[in-house]
């Protein structure tokens, strides 16, 4: 369960969410070994003097200290001596761990080879715990490399074997696992479905660890959709199960979840007290990841508020604590946030030169949803410059990321961001026809907030046309939404625009009352 938990927060789709590997090598190095089969100790193969399953524990000490290439030696030695002596239960165990030692150490080929060998020992050999572990692993891989279908279909195999052989924890796992693919592709209402349904098994077995991953999960979904309300309330009740089992680290993690909502729902003020109350917590036990990330989301508050420069100076912290930890995705998001902060102040050249810094450790360190969200912010900087061909190459770059990624929701962030370059050159018959595939994605993955935005910028591209039909109908359509979101500001907005239109086209004011009455009733 531990492991499977491990394995799960490793793979966030937040890089600075995902432990740090001394945090998992201390994690790993206290839990109980046990391959994921029963073995039969009458089989007891050596290599030389060693039994082969004294070599496979042998091996999975030399991975809790770090030590992968003679792990990596003796499981493949384990392999071949087991292979020769016709032990198929040891090759199993052994490919299954080498397959683990792989993924870890990025070798995606070999760990899938060494997956699929295991699964079929273990299916020929009726093996089911081993299959559906082995099956885990093999999902795991296929989500880290982007293959979205098939990492859905090895986690699907893997809930239903744990499942029929009455590993609920195990199978809550799975499911959790499902509602980040679907999360990542912006399937919003699948996801909540799996959260939902993985924290209802936590909570009916009293596992807390897991009824808190699957509560803050949840309060993600909300919080992309623009539900606020409810992300709220998901954290807040994450913050008190944390609070209950005395988890420092957990409450400083629902802060943090909290502060995103405030900043999300323009409450900056409440997102620093939220941000504040996470760091201090996290200097209080001493975790210098927490710290750098505060430091990082603090900055964001102040860059918010035209506080330069300790939005700067927050930015530096969070850029040294990575340097210092050898955390190259932190130290990329950080010049990233600093790039941000000198593009507010209009150093353009200050602001290139750290997205290029940043887009560079990301490509190098894989990180693609990274590095395509930094690529689009590098992109908006290029446009404010009036330099299109770059920007729309970035956008381009961007988009094509996370489509391979299966990233629908924010494949449509770049969409609409390639149609206002296109606005901007004057290439009116292409922006439209962007915002129109932005707001279909949108509209299909439920991200109602982002919906309401490019409504709204729909509304403001047609009026800029004087075409007062279409502005009207998106602008109507945007505002009972904006309503529902809280976003009364830009509610406001969009009466005043209405109003406009009526004021510049008199001919449509009756018109106007009976469209709005129809939005309203359906008919």
């Amino acid at each position: 369960m531990a492991l499977a938990n491990l394995m799960i927060d490793c793979w966030s789709l937040d890089p600075s969410k995902r432990p740090v590997a001394e945090s998992c090598k201390k994690q790993v190095y206290w839990m109980d070994y046990t391959t994921p089969c029963s073995r039969n100790e009458s089989q007891s193969h050596e290599i030389g003097s060693v039994p082969l399953s004294t070599s496979l524990y042998v091996a999975l000490i030399h991975f809790n200290h770090g030590r992968w290439r003679e792990a990596m030696d003796l499981l493949q030695h384990a392999t071949e001596t087991a292979r020769s002596s016709e032990d198929e239960s040891t090759v199993a165990n052994a490919l299954y761990s080498l397959g683990q030692l792989s993924l870890v150490q990025r070798q995606y080929d070999k760990a899938e080879e060494c997956c699929v060998a295991a699964c079929n020992i273990y299916s020929r050999t009726g093996d089911q715990l081993g299959h559906a572990s082995t099956i885990q692993v093999l999902a795991f891989v296929y989500r880290v490399r982007g293959d979205s279908l098939k990492a859905e279909e090895s986690f699907v195999a893997a809930r239903d074997i744990y499942s029929q052989i009455g590993q609920q924890l195990f199978a809550a796992c799975m499911i959790k696992a499902l509602g980040d693919i679907y999360q990542a592709r912006g399937e919003f209402s699948r996801a909540e479905e799996s959260y939902v349904s993985a924290r209802d098994i936590w909570a009916r077995a009293g596992e807390s660890r897991g009824l808190i991953t699957a509560t803050n999960a949840l309060g993600n979904a909300y919080n992309y959709r623009g539900e606020f309300s409810k992300a709220e309330e998901c954290f807040d009740a994450a913050r008190d199960i944390c609070a209950q089992n005395e988890d420092q680290r957990g409450m400083a993690k629902a802060n943090m979840s909290l502060g995103d909502v405030y900043l999300s729902r323009g409450e900056p003020s409440k997102g620093e007290e939220s941000y504040i109350a996470a760091r201090d917590i996290y200097v209080r036990i001493g975790d210098q990841r927490g710290l750098a990330r505060t430091s990082k989301a603090l900055g964001a508050v102040y860059r918010s508020q035209k506080e330069h420069s300790k939005a700067e100076e927050l930015y530096m912290t969070s850029r040294d604590i990575c340097t210092q930890m050898g955390d190259q995705i932190g130290l990329a998001e950080a010049i990233e946030g600093l790039g941000g902060v000198y593009h507010s102040l209009g150093e353009s050249l200050r602001a290139e030169d750290s997205y290029l810094a940043a887009c560079d450790i990301l490509r190098r360190e894989g990180d693609a949803r990274g590095l395509a969200k930094a690529s689009r912010t590098l992109g908006e900087l290029y446009s404010s410059r009036g330099e299109y061909s770059k920007a729309e190459e970035l956008y381009i770059t961007s988009r094509d990321i996370y489509a391979r990624i299966g990233d629908e929701f924010s494949r449509a962030s770049s969409v609409r961001e390639l149609g206002g370059l296109f606005a901007r050159r004057n290439d009116y018959a292409k922006a439209e026809e962007l915002y129109k595939e932005a707001r279909e994605i949108y509209t299909k993955t439920g991200g109602r907030f982002h919906l309401a935005h490019t409504l709204v910028t729909m509304g403001s591209f047609y009026l800029s046309q004087k075409r007062y039909e279409e502005a009207e109908s998106v602008f109507l359509e945007a505002s009972p939404l904006l309503k529902e979101l809280g976003m009364e500001t830009a509610r406001l907005g969009c009466e005043a625009a209405l109003k406009s239109i009526e004021k510049e086209d008199p001919r449509r004011k009756k018109l106007s009352i009976k469209t709005f009455l129809s939005h309203l009733t359906g008919y």
